[in-house]
């Protein structure tokens, strides 16, 4: 097929913002700006990276967009349009996603874990305040079948993967509409019942948003560049692949502004959530990139309710996740439409393969 055969669009500007917002909300923000704000000195961390986001990846988002509107491709097909010769940064771009992917479903899994625990009724294994359970998880000391990381990993792509087949309207659009507000105020409602039940918080909020201007280094700047381009997709082919799929009147100015807005405010309250406890139970950094895993889970168990706000979170949070995969994956699926005109089922299916293959 073609380049010219008719391409997947999105409904108009909400589809485009729910869609770039649902693909920048994920476990960047849930997982991993938590911990990287625990690791790089709390509020300086803070106070930096949303500098950046604001001014530099707000530019890059738009540029992006700007660059996929216009050529109508994906990343492979849009940088050899600008010139033979750049066609190999859009090859770059088309491969950091699957390599991201490969780790980032791994992660997914872990999500999955929480909530097939939680909801099971085995909080209290969670919540453990050695963080044994995680560890034990993570280095594969748990029982087999459903305790293995790799299970979880399959059943995470499968289910992602099932989203990409959906489509761009039926698979990203309306899955995105009640699952991110949904996410967004049980956030907020975690965050509330910690300021007023966990004692000693006050300590843990003055860390992670108080900035201390000792604490600034290169090591802390290259870290809040790194998140940025991480948490908005940037540089990886997604922005210009939802680009493509923009309808000719959207203001990606206002889109980018927008999403990048959205974002920045959800890892701020991720962090929020997280960090502050975390350095009240004594799990400042301890804990690196299990941080989500070792913390919140003490939280749950001390909440009224905690049974039933356990597995929801957990369950939006996996939701986010897969809303992120599933931007990952469309570029892989554009590209192949774009080269080969192989369908979006079958595209998925190759993807899927690679995923678990590797």
């Amino acid at each position: 097929m073609s380049e010219n055969a008719p391409r997947a669009s999105f409904s108009g500007k909400m589809g485009l913002i729910l869609a770039t917002s649902a693909s920048a909300v994920g476990l960047g923000n849930l997982w991993r700006f938590p911990y990287e704000t625990s690791h790089n000195g709390g509020g300086i961390f803070v106070l930096t990276y949303l500098v950046v986001a604001l001014t530099f990846g707000i530019c890059m988002f738009m540029m992006e967009m700007s660059f996929g509107r216009r050529t109508g491709k994906s990343a492979i097909s849009a940088f050899a349009e600008l010139s033979r010769k750049h066609r190999f940064i859009g090859y770059l771009m088309a491969l950091c996603p699957i390599i991201i992917m490969c780790y980032y479903c791994v992660i997914g899994g872990w999500v999955l874990k929480w909530f097939f625990e939680s909801v099971t009724g085995n909080l209290s294994s969670l919540s453990d305040d050695s963080g044994a359970y995680w560890e034990g998880y993570i280095e594969g000391l748990t029982p087999g079948g459903f305790g293995q990381p790799i299970f979880w990993m399959a059943v995470f792509i499968l289910v992602a993967i099932a989203f990409v087949v959906m489509g761009v309207t039926k698979g990203i659009e309306k899955t995105s509409r009640f699952a991110m507000p949904a996410l967004f105020v049980l956030i907020i409602v975690i965050i509330g019942y910690e300021v007023f039940a966990v004692d000693g918080i006050a300590d843990g909020i003055s860390f992670y948003l108080k900035p201390n201007l000792d604490d600034l280094s290169v090591q802390t700047l290259t870290a809040d560049t790194s998140q940025v381009f991480y948490s908005l997709s940037i540089a990886m082919g997604i922005l210009i692949t939802y680009g493509s799929y923009a309808k000719k009147d959207v203001d990606l100015e206002k889109t980018a502004t927008s999403v990048c807005i959205v974002d920045s405010s959800v890892a701020l309250l991720a962090g929020l959530m997280i960090v502050p406890v975390a350095f009240v139970f004594g799990f400042p950094d301890s804990s690196g990139m299990g941080l989500m895993f070792v913390s919140l889970p003490q939280v749950f168990d001390m909440m009224p309710g905690g049974a039933v706000i356990a597995p929801l979170f957990y369950l939006l949070a996996a939701f986010a996740a897969v809303t992120s995969v599933i931007s990952m994956a469309e570029v892989g699926t554009s590209v192949l439409f774009d080269k080969s005109g192989i369908d979006r089922k079958k595209s998925a299916v190759i993807i899927a393969i690679i995923l678990i293959g590797v």
